[in-house]
């Protein structure tokens, strides 16, 4: 008889977008669907990272994970070392969820700052993004980089357009 295991949702903003590469690691995950988090932005670090700001936006994808697949993303994130975890709220189309979303520690955001994206990193996430129709615009300021829907129901505050 198998156990059965915890589900959870976990929210996606980088190469995880990618399903091949997701797929891969957490085989028992089940795609859900896109989503915003809210008052926060990508950071470009080596890898993708997030930061929070006031009314910026981070779109990215929500997959239904196990307590494997969690452990899995914990080693593979390098968590609690490189990145931490946490609970956020994910605004989907038609619900708010709860999910996990890791970021990385102050400590690897000082060691990591200013370093690009390695060529083959960045296009695992542009084709991610492409793969759910997340359109991909890229600002540079800094060491930053944005991942935004121009054309989303919202405008730039987070209000709703509809």
């Amino acid at each position: 008889m198998s156990k059965r295991q915890k589900k959870f949702y976990y929210f996606a903003y980088g190469s995880n977008m990618y399903e091949p590469r997701f797929f891969e690691r957490c085989p028992k995950a089940r795609f859900v669907g896109t989503g915003v988090l809210w008052n926060y932005q990508l950071a470009e670090r080596k890898y993708t990272d997030i930061d929070y700001k006031v009314n910026e936006l981070v779109e990215g994808v929500v997959y239904e994970i196990t307590e494997s697949d969690m452990r899995t993303l914990d080693q593979a994130e390098g968590y609690p070392y490189t990145y931490r975890r946490y609970w956020v709220e994910i605004e989907m189309e038609d619900r708010t969820i709860h999910a996990i979303v890791y970021e990385m520690t102050p400590e690897t955001k000082e060691i990591r700052h200013g370093i690009p994206f390695p060529d083959w990193y960045y296009n695992i996430c542009k084709n991610g993004a492409k793969q759910h129709g997340i359109d991909f615009n890229i600002e540079q300021t800094n060491d930053l980089w944005f991942l935004r829907r121009w054309n989303s129901r919202y405008n730039s505050v987070g209000v709703d357009r509809r």
